[in-house]
């Protein structure tokens, strides 16, 4: 019940409802005030400082617009039906990590460019590929049923 809750403003939370529409909830790990909480996940955004990737596993349309970047938890329904969302860092026993694989980390660590860019860059790449209409093309069948890959060997300006 709300009762054994009373007082404590540590469950009150931003949430982004829809995109572009970010609401106020109570937030327990628990199923309950929310459906399905999603705690596993949205823990990394309680009360810490953390960017997202929403996005769809699959389309039904002939196009991909369904991905965006959030700061708060979100609703598992954000994009009007099942929503996922990958926080860019994971908190662990207060130690901020990011979410990525050692795979991928290592392949960062060789990459003449990526070498030494943030998480925070890294994600914004991914965003812009995203919303790239060249790659939107390329990648539509894989954007509709699945997870596209994201190159990453572009050349860089000088």
């Amino acid at each position: 019940t709300l009762t054994q809750y009373e007082n404590n403003t540590g469950f009150i939370s931003k949430i982004h409802y829809r995109p572009f529409d970010i609401q106020w909830t109570f937030y327990s790990e628990k199923q309950g005030f929310l459906g399905r909480p999603r705690y596993k996940t949205m823990q990394h955004f309680l009360d810490k400082e953390n960017l997202g990737l929403c996005f769809i596993e699959s389309s039904i349309h002939d196009y991909f617009s369904h991905s965006i970047v959030c700061s708060n938890i979100t609703d598992g329904n954000f994009f009007g039906f099942r929503s996922f969302t990958a926080p860019l860092y994971l908190y662990v026993n207060n130690e901020k990590i990011p979410n990525f694989t050692s795979e991928f980390l290592a392949y960062k660590e060789n990459h003449k460019i990526l070498k030494d860019k943030s998480p925070e860059e890294i994600l914004y790449f991914i965003y812009a590929n995203l919303y790239n209409p060249r790659y939107r093309e390329k990648y539509l069948e894989y954007l509709k049923t699945g997870f596209a890959r994201i190159n990453f060997e572009v050349e860089q300006k000088t």
